[in-house]
C-alpha cells in the first residue's frame, strides 16, 4: 500500500489536472479504506466526487463514502450515500448492493419495518442476486428483533428449503433456536441447536449451541443433561469465550 500511494502522489504531484487523476483519487480512497482509515478514505473519495460528479468513478466514489460511513456506524449517514447510489446508478449492478446494505443500515438504526420492506423488495425482484439468501436472513432478523416469533421462524424455514448450500445456514437454524427459545419451544430449540452441532464447521457457534442447550435442560430442570452439557464445553471446547460463563452455569446446576 505505502508504495502505490507513493505512486499515486506522484502523478498527482506531477499531473494534477491529468484526465487519470480521478482513478488515483479513487484508488487513494480504496487503499484507505483497507487500512481502515475511513475518515481519509472520505476524502479522498470527495476528491472524486468534486472532479467527475456524474462518472461511472463517482459511483465506486459514493459507495465508498457509504461503505466508510458504515464501517463506523453512521449509519443514518451511509443510508444517505447508498441511497444515492441506488438512485442515480439504478442500471448498474451496484444498485443492489446499496438497496441491501440500505436496509441493513435501517436494522442498525432499529427501524426494522423500514428494512422488512426492502428486504421484500429484494426478495420479490432479485431472486438471481446475490443478497438474495441474505434478504431472506435479516428478514428473519427483523421480524426476530420486532418479536414476531413464529414470522421469524418461517421466513428461516423458508430459506433453509430454498438454500441448502448458503453460507448463513449454520446461523439460520442457530437463529431459528433462539426464535423456538423465545417461545419457550424447548424441544425445537433443541432441534434445531442440535443441527448446528452435527453440521456447523464454526466452532465458537457450536459452543453456543452448546450453552444454549445446556440452559434449556437447567430451565426445564433436567439437571444430569445441564450438567453433561456445561461439561462437553468445558472438556471439548477448554480454551474458549464460554468456559466462563459454562462453569458459572454448571456450578448453579450444582447447587
Amino acid at each position: 500500500y505505502d508504495e502505490a500511494m507513493s505512486k499515486f502522489n506522484e502523478f498527482l504531484d506531477e499531473f494534477p489536472v491529468s484526465k487519470y487523476s480521478v482513478q488515483c483519487y479513487l484508488r487513494e480512497g480504496d487503499i484507505f479504506y483497507n487500512l481502515t482509515q475511513y475518515e481519509k478514505a472520505e476524502l479522498s473519495y470527495n476528491k472524486v466526487l468534486s472532479t467527475q460528479p456524474k462518472t461511472r468513478f463517482a459511483m465506486y466514489a459514493t459507495y465508498g463514502i457509504a461503505q466508510s460511513y458504515f464501517k463506523q456506524k453512521r449509519y443514518d449517514e451511509a443510508l444517505q450515500y447508498y441511497e444515492n447510489v441506488k438512485e442515480h446508478f439504478y442500471k448498474e449492478p451496484i444498485a443492489i448492493s446499496a438497496l441491501f446494505l440500505m436496509a441493513r443500515c435501517l436494522d442498525n438504526m432499529e427501524k426494522y419495518e423500514e428494512s422488512l420492506a426492502i428486504y421484500n423488495e429484494i426478495i420479490s425482484r432479485y431472486q438471481e442476486s446475490d443478497f438474495i439468501d441474505d434478504a431472506y436472513f435479516w428478514k428473519a432478523n427483523c421480524y426476530f428483533e420486532m418479536k414476531k416469533y413464529e414470522d421469524s421462524i418461517a421466513v428461516y424455514n423458508e430459506a433453509m428449503i430454498k438454500f441448502t448450500n448458503s453460507d448463513l445456514i449454520d446461523d439460520m437454524y442457530y437463529n431459528m433456536a433462539w426464535s423456538y427459545l423465545k417461545l419457550k419451544d424447548y424441544k425445537e430449540a433443541l432441534n434445531s441447536f442440535e443441527v448446528v452441532l452435527n453440521k456447523s464447521s464454526d466452532e465458537l457457534l457450536k459452543i453456543g449451541a452448546l450453552c444454549r442447550k445446556g440452559d434449556i435442560y437447567l430451565e426445564m430442570q433436567n439437571l444430569g443433561d445441564a450438567i453433561t452439557t456445561y461439561d462437553r464445553v468445558l472438556n471439548e471446547y477448554s480454551s474458549n469465550p464460554y468456559s466462563d460463563y459454562a462453569q458459572y452455569q454448571l456450578g448453579i446446576t450444582l447447587s
